[in-house]
């Protein structure tokens, strides 16, 4: 069900590192989340791929 999920007060991304390989890239970075139901950090990890000259998620990860 659409918004079913939890629902945060505050979101706060960081440390943002990008390393490009021309048509593909891949960028992690820190996400901090505050809420009333779930309050922590986690790690992001997606990969890019450049297609058709619009740059698309093909991949990623989140963890604790």
């Amino acid at each position: 069900q659409p918004g079913a999920g939890p629902k945060f007060t505050r979101v706060e991304m960081s440390d943002f590192e990008i390393v490009d390989h021309g048509t593909a890239a891949v960028v992690t970075c820190m996400g901090r989340y505050e809420g009333p139901q779930w309050s922590g950090t986690l790690k992001f990890m997606r990969v890019w791929l450049k297609r058709d000259g619009r740059w698309q998620i093909i991949a990623g990860t989140v963890s604790h």
